[in-house]
């Protein structure tokens, strides 16, 4: 019998090479896997890494500290004096060194997110490249500088294994102008947080600003831009009895979790409200603008060719030089009763003025270019009605202004309003209500009026005060057949605006104040605690919600409704919804107050591609 025990032998042995060959491989195909899954991780958390850094430099433009940074760059390069409409802040021939300026800034100090920043799995580092500095728009109070940005962020694993990059290119919008009060919806010197909040049921559609003491309760919403020169805000809650804090944060839940669309910002600079005229009485009398002062009683009475020398008569002027408006409405005097009415919605505009039981009508037709005051019923060429547009008039150049749209009254006015509504309004409650208004608002000011209205005591508002032609809605085909008038040029806006300050007191809504008002326009009443009151607001009913379109300015908050359990009792809720034209002071009302020289204010990037290698 043939033996075959050897060849067993020899075919087990085989096979256990070619097993231990099998797990040779498999081992180290497990192995490279294993290298491989780990380089993948590594991958992934460098892209992160490098996703991290990249936001961390856009956020860094636009943090307080990447635009200090840029605008102290800009500063030596900015003329402060000159006229934004017809000359550049920063004069062309500088253009093409401010881009490596602005380069070397933002690598100089925003190029290396940390590893504590990321977790400790690795670091980011991020380099900016500016290009093309140039300017795009000159407008009346401002100016937009444009610069093309790209931004590479390089992602690194702690292992130095695994490094990717991601790119981000766009253009930087900078903005340069004058702080253009009525820029912002709301700004409030003292908020008034330790006695006072913002409640559910307040509504701001926006950029805010308050320099100190924000107070919140429940659940108000800010659907723009919130800042405070504080480093904290005032957080209330009522379990149980009335508690506040003042906290370095966005809310204080569960109870007061304020809704902040776009960021609360703390320890921004302040904002400097005016506590005194500088050339609203002077462009009422078609004096020059460019001289630091209010006019003396001497001066008035020249201005206004009287024959007076101590003191001015109490009386409504219309500046003319006998056949053209050459100024504005000056007062001098309490104005009784002001009713402003563009109602007729055909181009005039009227003004009626009672005072000491006289009453003074001020037409401006518009579609003729002319003005008429009665008595005596003279026609004179012109309106008083926006900025200066006689070229060879023009106050910054020290010239005597033209006609403008200022009423000026040394004194108070204790009414203000216009015509009385032709039925019931009754809007639904958040921002449904806003726009259009109720057509049985007849409107204050006709679509061609801009007009700045100035005080130096108490002004009293007594009714609605909305435009002829709503700025939102010109673009809405229903609406343009509705009010034909209403229809702008393309690339164009709707041209009304308006304007009040109380110089010296408040702007006060009287208890005759119909409910739910619209109130649009720019208010300011800068003067120490001084601010938009609510007569009698503690006692009077529950009276729906206020409606500012356009902006609130104020030294010192003040109570214009209370709630009891979460529900209205007296006064009014608060909506605030902002007026777009207003933007950075591309629109406003003539002679409005703002902030200082021509300076840097803000610049905001916007990507326009992506990449990841």
């Amino acid at each position: 019998m043939k033996n075959n025990k050897g060849f067993a032998i020899v075919t087990a042995l085989g096979l256990l090479m070619i097993l231990m060959i099998i797990v040779a491989v498999v081992s180290a195909t497990s192995v490279a896997e294993s290298k491989q899954g780990q380089l993948s991780i590594e991958l992934a958390q460098a892209r992160a890494i490098a996703d991290a850094g990249d936001t961390y430099a856009s956020s860094n433009i636009s943090s307080v500290a990447g635009q200090n940074a840029i605008g102290s760059t800009l500063t030596s390069f900015i003329n402060p004096n000159v006229d934004p409409q017809a000359q550049w802040s920063i004069s062309p021939s500088s253009w093409s060194s401010i881009a490596p300026q602005l380069e070397q800034t933002l690598n100089a100090n925003f190029n290396t997110l940390s590893p504590e920043n990321l977790d400790n799995l690795g670091t980011a580092n991020i380099t900016y490249q500016i290009r093309n500095f140039r300017g795009t728009q000159r407008n009346p109070n401002s100016q937009i500088f444009m610069a093309d940005y790209t931004v590479v962020s390089t992602g690194t694993t702690n292992s130095e294994k695994a490094i990717r990059k991601v790119e981000n290119r766009g253009v930087l919008e900078i903005k340069l102008g004058y702080n253009a009060l009525n820029q912002y919806l709301f700004l409030v010197d003292d908020a008034g947080g330790n006695s006072g909040f913002y409640s559910t049921g307040s509504v701001f559609n926006g950029p805010v600003h308050a320099n100190r003491n924000w107070g919140f309760w429940g659940h108000p919403v800010f659907l723009g831009k919130v800042t405070t020169a504080a480093n904290c805000a005032i957080y209330w809650d009522f379990r149980r009895r009335p508690r506040k804090a003042c906290l370095d944060a966005n809310a204080r839940p569960p109870r007061t979790v304020p809704v902040f669309n776009q960021g609360f910002q703390r320890g921004v600079p302040p904002v400097a409200l005016p506590t005194a005229s500088v050339s609203e009485a002077k462009a009422a009398l078609g004096m020059n603008l460019a001289t630091l002062g209010q006019p003396t009683a001497a001066q008035t009475c020249n201005a206004l060719g009287l024959g007076c020398t101590n003191s001015v008569p109490d009386g409504v002027y219309l500046k003319n030089d006998g056949t053209r408006i050459t100024g504005g409405i000056y007062v001098e005097g309490d104005v009784d009763e002001l009713i402003m009415s563009g109602a007729g919605r055909n181009g005039i505009q009227t003004y009626s003025f009672k005072q000491d039981g006289d009453t003074t009508i001020i037409t401006l037709d518009y579609n003729n270019n002319r003005t008429r005051i009665s008595p005596p019923g003279t026609w004179y060429d012109g309106t008083p009605n926006g900025t200066i547009v006689d070229p060879n008039n023009n106050g910054p150049n020290g010239q005597p202004t033209g006609a403008n749209g200022q009423i000026y009254v040394n004194g108070k006015i204790k009414s203000v309003r216009a015509p009385t509504r032709t039925g019931s309004v009754n809007p639904p409650d958040g921002n449904a209500g806003n726009h259009p208004p109720s057509a049985n608002i007849p409107p204050a000011l006709a679509k061609e009026t801009q007009l700045n209205i100035t005080a130096t005591g108490k002004i009293e508002l007594r009714s609605d005060i909305v435009y002829e032609c709503d700025p939102t809605m010109v673009n809405n085909a229903g609406y343009l057949a509705q009010f034909p008038r209403c229809a702008v040029p393309n690339n164009t806006m709707l041209p009304t605006v308006l304007g009040m300050t109380s110089l010296q007191n408040n702007i006060e809504i009287t208890t005759d104040m119909p409910n739910n008002p619209y109130l649009w326009g720019s208010y300011l009443a800068g003067q120490n605690n001084r601010g938009l009151t609510v007569e009698n607001w503690s006692r009077r009913p529950a009276q729906g919600t206020m409606r500012v379109f356009g902006g609130l300015l104020q030294n010192l908050d003040q109570l214009r409704g209370r709630l009891s359990r979460g529900r209205l009792v007296n006064g009014f809720y608060e909506n605030y919804d902002f007026d777009a034209r207003f933007t950075n002071g591309q629109l406003s009302p003539p002679n409005f107050p703002r902030g200082g020289q021509f300076q840097y204010l803000e610049t905001n990037p916007t990507q326009l591609s992506y990449k990841e290698y």
